[in-house]
């Protein structure tokens, strides 16, 4: 969100897609400290298919399974771009970033991430919490 500047942290949840046609090239891990020595591409997320439609849905596919938190990565972006129709469609130019990624955008996103994010803790701390609700007996 600062310009796609790489995040340092600690990788606390990790989970690789497993999607159809999806290669994943990674060096990291759950627990992995992102310090500031590293390179900044965490992973490299690849997928195919029988065309460039094919493809790309395999794509947002593997994006949507993927979860890294602890550190701010490019995955909403990636989503974005594989759902823009001019990328979809093949046609888009090197200029793609500043003229379809506006800070309009992007805070957009950021703020959809964050509002996600809050929806899967309360899901989960609901589930938790029915776990541990003992029987009413009368």
């Amino acid at each position: 969100w600062n310009n796609f500047s790489p995040d340092t942290g600690k990788i606390v949840r990790y989970q690789r897609p497993s999607g159809k046609n999806v290669r994943l090239d990674d060096g990291v891990n759950e627990g992995s400290e992102v310090s500031i020595y590293y390179d900044s591409l965490l992973a490299k997320l690849i997928a195919c298919g029988n065309d460039r439609t094919e493809a790309i849905q395999n794509l947002i596919q593997a994006i949507d399974e993927y979860i890294i938190e602890g550190v701010a990565t490019t995955l909403p972006f990636g989503r974005f771009v594989c759902k823009d129709p001019d990328f979809v469609s093949g046609h888009f130019t090197t200029a793609f970033i500043p003229t379809h990624f506006t800070k309009e955008i992007a805070d957009s996103l950021h703020k959809n991430e964050a509002l996600l994010a809050a929806r899967l803790a309360l899901h989960l701390h609901l589930q938790e919490r029915n776990k541990l609700r003992l029987p009413v007996h009368s």
